[in-house]
């Protein structure tokens, strides 16, 4: 993923630097249509892109499950014992 860019368009550094945002709907419409272009023509980026929506959905399927009461209760005790308050 190095490949260099087109004037006024993003290179890998930048798509990645831009990834997060660009999931996330948060960027210029600007912005998004060069990330589009630039995807569409780096297979590499487009391949990054794809495994880390997967990582994402991944991350946040594992947080939507509920913690079972006797783990949070040790976690509790573990954060209460170890974490000195100011």
């Amino acid at each position: 993923m190095s490949r260099s860019s087109d004037e006024g368009s993003p290179g890998c550094r930048e798509v990645l630097d831009l990834l997060s945002d660009y999931v996330d709907g948060e960027l210029a419409p600007e912005t998004r249509q060069a990330l589009d272009r630039h995807l569409g023509a780096c297979p590499p980026c487009e391949r990054f892109l794809r495994t880390f929506r997967a990582t994402r959905d991944v991350c946040r399927e594992s947080l939507a499950e509920e913690m079972p009461e006797e783990l949070r209760n040790r976690l509790r005790a573990f954060l209460r014992e170890n974490i000195r308050r100011p």
